[in-house]
């Protein structure tokens, strides 16, 4: 997950502009980003799979947009919209974005 290990490596999204990887870094959507990743896991998906999955359930989005750039990321996006969304998922989902409303707004957790 490109985001879970934000401060390593090179060229990520992370590191385009200057400052927005602090801004990143002081906000709650580390912690939020590592909720989701868990939840992910849990159900056998990568973040991403999990990503997808979680679009292709809802019935108001017409469309999912990829951004694949290799095929193991094509395969780990195509995996997503093969996944059942559970109700489990939904509860799961819906407790962290509870915990995290905003995480790139929330400098510290609850809001603060």
């Amino acid at each position: 997950n490109k985001y879970a290990h934000a401060q390593s490596g090179e060229g990520g999204r992370l590191r385009l502009f200057p400052g927005y990887l602090d801004r990143y870094l002081a906000s709650s959507a580390p912690q939020a980003v590592a909720d989701y990743a868990a939840i992910a896991a849990r159900h056998g998906l990568s973040p991403s799979a999990f990503a997808i999955a979680f679009c292709a359930s809802r019935s108001f989005v017409g469309s999912t947009i990829i951004g694949a750039t290799t095929i193991e990321q094509l395969r780990d996006n195509l995996a997503g919209f093969g996944a059942t969304w559970t109700e489990e998922m939904e509860e799961e989902v819906e407790a962290v974005f509870a915990k995290y409303p905003d995480p790139w707004r929330m400098q510290v957790r609850d809001g603060g």
